[in-house]
């Protein structure tokens, strides 16, 4: 039973998450197909000359730039969106009267949907580093990868790891903070989306002071995590500090800390899930 709710609601969430997927997919390959060089060299006075490609050719460039980066945010925004209208109508509206009557447990019904968030997530995150691999085929496709942090040089397999699953945890913890205020939200009787939107926010922000918390403590016991939150002594030491296996460290951490606010959120839910579901 749990695998036939979590297909419904990837069903429900995928109808335009694929669509933009398809899109953005097809715009980093429309990028590389429209990416050009322009060769330079000195004429007889020594003057550098560049051989420009046709205007055309560069508008339509800059368009699928641009594209990729608005696909991305609406990818991202898109998929949060949907999961959470799924996980509202689902429970909370006039299809939670059937919901609520199938022999499931309440514990089933949150699992699903936290399992749900869990595979669009991935799928968002595994399009978006597909997207990003297409477009190191091309020089400005690197150039454009690495405003994303992807294609570095000297960057490690390990890096990327860390890197996407920072991502990863982050952008769930983003997507449970909105369940919590749903949850929250329609046990009361009066002006639900709004208190679903601030009670979802609230949850967000206490995380995130959380993790500064976490990381004001952790300053107290390593020098590089203090330089870091409050400057290197003295300033040009700063680039000895901040190297790539600091990255790594510091990415971590952060996806150590987004890890068990998620957890956490986890049996939060599931609790209030279970002491009872307002309906519409």
């Amino acid at each position: 039973m749990l695998a036939k709710l979590i297909k419904y609601d990837l069903q429900f969430i995928l109808k335009t998450v694929a669509i933009y997927a398809v899109i953005l997919l097809c715009c980093a390959a429309l990028f590389n197909m429209t990416a050009y060089d322009t060769p330079c060299w000195l004429d007889d006075n020594y003057m550098p000359v560049c051989d420009e490609p046709p205007v055309f050719l560069q508008i339509t460039h800059t368009i699928f730039w641009n594209a990729i980066f608005a696909v991305i945010i609406g990818l991202l925004l898109n998929s949060v969106i949907r999961t959470w209208i799924r996980f509202k109508i689902n429970l909370f509206s006039d299809e939670g009267y059937l919901t609520n009557t199938l022999p499931i447990t309440r514990k089933t019904l949150w699992a699903s949907k936290f399992f749900s968030a869990i595979i669009v997530t991935l799928l968002v995150i595994g399009t978006i580093a597909i997207t990003l691999s297409i477009l190191q085929l091309t020089p400005s496709g690197k150039d454009l990868a690495i405003t994303f942090g992807f294609g570095m040089p000297d960057a490690t397999p390990i890096f990327y790891l860390v890197y996407l699953f920072t991502f990863f945890t982050q952008y769930l913890y983003a997507t449970i903070c909105g369940f919590t205020g749903i949850t929250i939200g329609s046990k009361t009787n009066n002006h639900r989306n709004f208190r679903a939107v601030i009670c979802g926010f609230a949850v967000y922000i206490i995380g995130i002071l959380i993790m500064l918390g976490c990381f004001r403590v952790w300053a107290n016991f390593d020098t590089s995590i203090h330089a870091m939150l409050f400057g290197a002594k003295p300033p040009q030491i700063a680039h000895e500090i901040f190297n790539q296996d600091f990255m790594i460290m510091v990415l971590t951490g952060i996806g150590a800390i987004y890890t068990v606010l998620i957890t956490t959120l986890y049996f939060i839910n599931r609790k209030l899930l279970n002491d009872g579901i307002n309906l519409d």
